[in-house]
């Protein structure tokens, strides 16, 4: 018995999709949902092919194994979790019904949005994704208090100083006076590239100068931005990634008060 089994696996990896031995694409589907459930991500990119796409709700699309990986742990970092139900299948396409949960929407009230995913497999893996919200999500959205970027504008403090500008830089100092100065040993602190897509902050050093601020121009953070105040006059800055151990423990550390204006 135990040859015969394995004479099957063989043939199965020999012929795979000739023999029908292979996962059938809602299979797989349904597979990466549980992957994610479990935050495996060794398990959730080992569906996915090489040159696989996910579109979500990004402005930019995934691209490769590589950002997909990207794509995954942030959501790992928000507690994300998937119910997927097929609803058909047609050939290589699946199309699935999501409903989904993740801590950054409950806290604006969300416990749970709904969307469609159409899912392309070739090759016994995902070969695309294209996910959209229903409608009824997008109402919900559209009515959440998400942080705007202008209401970042302004300066912020959590013992250390931060001031966000319109141009699109920020200003971290450990002395309020200092963020009108330059970046200089006298003045030390960070200047930053900063921008915003109404949940996740990018931030890319510029200048620095003292042994607080060692962040460098190639050292990209990401972060989950959210009101954690009552009255919406607190920040609080949750690091997705952040190869910055100085920025990273400046920028989470307690919640940001509004100074001005």
């Amino acid at each position: 018995m135990k040859k015969m089994i394995v004479r099957i696996s063989a043939l199965c990896l020999l012929l795979g999709s000739l023999v029908g031995c292979g996962p059938k694409p809602e299979e797989l589907a349904l597979q990466l949902a549980e992957a994610v459930n479990e935050q495996d991500l060794d398990g959730a990119l080992a569906l996915f092919a090489e040159d696989a796409i996910v579109s979500s709700v990004s402005p930019e699309p995934f691209y490769g194994k590589a950002e997909i990986q990207g794509w995954l742990e942030g959501m790992f970092a928000d507690d994300f979790k998937l119910e997927a139900e097929i609803e058909s299948s047609d050939g290589n396409l699946v199309y699935e019904k999501d409903t989904l949960s993740m801590d950054s929407m409950s806290f604006y009230g969300i416990d749970t949005l709904t969307g469609n995913s159409q899912i392309t497999v070739d090759g016994g893996k995902i070969q695309a994704i294209k996910f959209s919200f229903s409608d009824e999500t997008l109402a919900d959205l559209q009515s959440a208090p998400f942080v705007a970027p202008e209401d970042l504008i302004g300066i912020w403090t959590v013992g250390t100083f931060i001031q966000f500008n319109e141009d699109g830089t920020f200003r971290m100092a450990s002395r309020l006076d200092d963020l009108d100065l330059p970046v200089s040993e006298d003045h030390p602190g960070s200047l930053e590239n900063w921008s915003y897509d109404g949940m996740v902050m990018t931030v890319r050093a510029v200048e620095t100068a003292g042994e607080s601020s060692s962040c460098t121009p190639d050292q990209v953070g990401t972060y989950y931005v959210r009101w954690a105040g009552e009255n919406r006059d607190r920040l609080k800055f949750e690091p997705m990634e952040d190869p910055c151990g100085a920025r990273n423990g400046g920028m989470q550390w307690g919640n940001w008060a509004a100074v001005a204006p």
